[in-house]
């Protein structure tokens, strides 16, 4: 058995959250540095680093201090949080991060694509397009997700099952009033969160990016996933097969 010491970093600092809670912090005086050394000490060959920051918004944030904390070489890195595409992979690796953690970034590739479309007969908008399109994707885990595109209603609820409880999101589309809610059992509980306007949120970033040479939260190679999938969909729809993809 070989026991890995952990660093969380938030900011470039050593913190600790309470239960995986944002808002509930406990920050150290050592140094990332000074702490890398405190498990040297005391016999550690591994250090597990987490992008604290990456892991919430989706990049790695905490890179500098990462690659410092290798460049050591006092003990095998290795790191996870905000990996979400291969470029990033390929610059920890060549910057002396021994091993990359990659987690949701694995789990949201959909193992297979099924689906079916339908048009309601006799409608002339839908002549060179289909009214509905009903995708089933099967995760390498056994999850399994339902997805519904569809010209012909209108609809704009999430409804995410999972042993815990539930979460709906309902309406979720709307440039406002937006609601999530939390279920177990009979009790229903509405869950608070800033509203934004997410086009503008989405132009900023992608601008600030584009200004200042950043990484993108949603890289390429999520985007040509992401159009994969689609294909894929619309393969099983034509010919009533299951798409298994790569």
């Amino acid at each position: 058995m070989i026991l890995i010491p952990s660093i969380d970093l938030r900011n470039g600092r050593c913190v600790r959250l309470l239960k995986g809670d944002f808002d509930r912090e406990t920050r150290y005086d050592l140094e990332p540095h000074e702490l890398l050394q405190r498990y040297r000490a005391l016999g550690a060959s591994w250090l597990h680093v987490v992008d604290l920051d990456g892991a919430k918004d989706g990049r790695l944030a905490n890179r500098s201090v990462i690659i410092r904390l290798a460049s050591q070489k006092a003990l095998h890195v290795q790191v996870g949080g905000g990996v979400r595409s291969k470029a990033v992979v390929d610059d920890l690796l060549r910057n002396g991060i021994d091993r990359v953690i990659v987690g949701s970034a694995a789990v949201e590739k959909p193992a297979e694509v099924q689906a079916f479309s339908y048009t309601t007969p006799g409608i002339k908008a839908f002549t060179n397009i289909e009214e509905t399109l009903s995708v089933n994707l099967k995760f390498k885990k056994g999850i399994l997700a339902q997805v519904i595109s569809s010209y012909g209603f209108n609809g704009h609820r999430v409804r995410v099952e999972g042993s815990p409880g539930t979460l709906v999101l309902d309406p979720l589309m709307g440039y406002s009033g937006n609601k999530i809610y939390r279920v177990r059992g009979n009790q229903q509980t509405e869950v608070p969160f800033v509203a934004q306007d997410h086009f503008a949120t989405e132009m900023d970033h992608f601008a600030d990016c584009i200004l200042n040479n950043k990484e993108p939260k949603t890289p390429g190679e999520e985007g040509l996933q992401d159009m994969k999938i689609i294909m894929a969909a619309y393969e099983s729809a034509a010919t009533g097969k299951t798409i298994k993809l790569a």
